[in-house]
């Protein structure tokens, strides 16, 4: 994987707009992708780019839904390299990616993993495994992800809504949403059956 200069200035905010539209699109395709349900919020971007795709994220006590949402949880950001790479845009730094919330998140479930899985490969072969399975599926879905985040940016602005939890997940007033039902019917057009589910 290719890293950007480390401490660059924030990218103006139509770029950052763009880019997090491809990383929610990343996640959320490879997660049906992966045959991951998708949850009724969808995915939104909020109007300083700050973003969130909604997936089933709990999964069973077993190696393979880990798994699954292991790679799902890398493809945003594969999808937005993806696309700075195509346009120039800068890149980002190593210590950007490595603490990013998406990688903690995909490390914390790396954890739970069985011996089995790991089968005596170390955490860095394990993690350069499944990044390769992510970047892989970003590749093969990379005409979706686009659609699905052209749909997201051609949004009207609405006012920030709580996630169905109650939790709050913007601090600004206005963002654009694509819900689950809407996801799936971008993704059926492309010839993906996606579904909601109540997780």
């Amino acid at each position: 994987m290719e890293y950007g200069e480390p401490n660059r200035g924030p990218e103006p905010l139509d770029k950052r707009m763009a880019m997090t539209a491809h990383h929610e699109a990343g996640h959320i395709v490879v997660a049906v992708h992966c045959g991951i349900g998708l949850r009724p919020e969808g995915i939104m971007l909020d109007s300083q780019a700050a973003g969130l795709a909604c997936y089933c994220k709990e999964p069973e006590d077993s190696d393979g839904p880990r798994e699954k949402i292991i790679v799902s949880t890398f493809a945003g950001h594969m999808a937005q390299h993806r696309f700075c790479k195509e346009r120039s845009y800068p890149l980002r730094g190593y210590l950007e990616i490595i603490f990013s919330p998406d990688w903690k998140e995909a490390r914390g479930i790396m954890t739970k993993l069985s011996k089995e899985y790991w089968a005596g490969r170390s955490p860095d072969a394990v993690q350069k495994a499944l990044e390769e399975q992510s970047a892989s599926a970003v590749e093969q879905n990379w005409g979706t992800i686009q659609r699905v985040a052209s749909a997201l940016l051609a949004r009207a602005w609405e006012p920030v809504k709580p996630l169905k939890s109650g939790k709050e997940w913007s601090e600004q007033s206005e963002a654009k949403y694509l819900i689950g039902e809407e996801v799936v019917a971008i993704l059926s057009i492309c010839g993906i059956a996606a579904r909601i589910s109540d997780c």
